[in-house]
């Protein structure tokens, strides 16, 4: 990782491997899914058969039609003395017409109408501009990370939450934020 930039610079992977007492690694590459990991809401993602690792979204083109997928349990928390690191890949084939939420966030069955605790990315109907948000008891800091969506186009988006209050924000491995309000500590997220 580049060393002063990079989202993964300071985290302790080969330790973790090594050593699971030290943390807890969880990546999903959806080569597979099972339903039964997830809390689906408004329709069925599926695994692309062409590409594999990518999971659809496919809606019925309905303005504001809705999928949204979430862990079936909450198992994060931003916590003192804890750190975190997330990053996930994503794109949109319509990027003007479509609304993005990506991150960690409490359960909740409508989290683009407003979500009470979480850290995440997003992106709003008719714009492209990416946004990062930190939200506690409903009041959120949002920061725009001066990045935009590109039609079929894959990002990354990942956050670092160091353990002390201050989560930073990385589009495509750059940093693009700051914050230090509204982290929902002590959250299971």
């Amino acid at each position: 990782p580049a060393e002063g930039s990079s989202l993964w610079e300071t985290c302790p992977s080969l330790a973790i491997l090594c050593d699971p007492t030290v943390g807890d690694i969880r990546h999903d590459d959806f080569r597979t899914y099972t339903a039964a990991d997830w809390t689906v809401t408004g329709g069925t993602p599926v695994l692309d058969s062409a590409i594999p690792g990518v999971l659809l979204f496919a809606t019925d083109g309905t303005d504001d039609d809705t999928i949204q997928i979430q862990c079936a349990a909450e198992t994060y928390q931003l916590a003192t003395d804890k750190q975190l690191w997330y990053e996930t890949r994503v794109y949109l084939n319509d990027v003007t017409q479509s609304d993005m939420l990506v991150g960690l966030s409490i359960s909740d069955a409508s989290l683009i109408a407003g979500v009470s605790d979480a850290v995440y990315f997003s992106k709003s109907d008719g714009d492209a501009s990416i946004s990062f948000t930190t939200v506690k008891d409903s009041t959120a800091t949002t920061t725009d990370t001066g990045s935009d969506m590109v039609n079929d186009t894959n990002v990354r988006l990942g956050f670092y939450f160091d353990g002390a209050g201050t989560t930073k924000a990385y589009v495509d491995g750059v940093l693009k934020a700051t914050q230090t309000t509204n982290i929902p500590a002590e959250e299971r997220l």
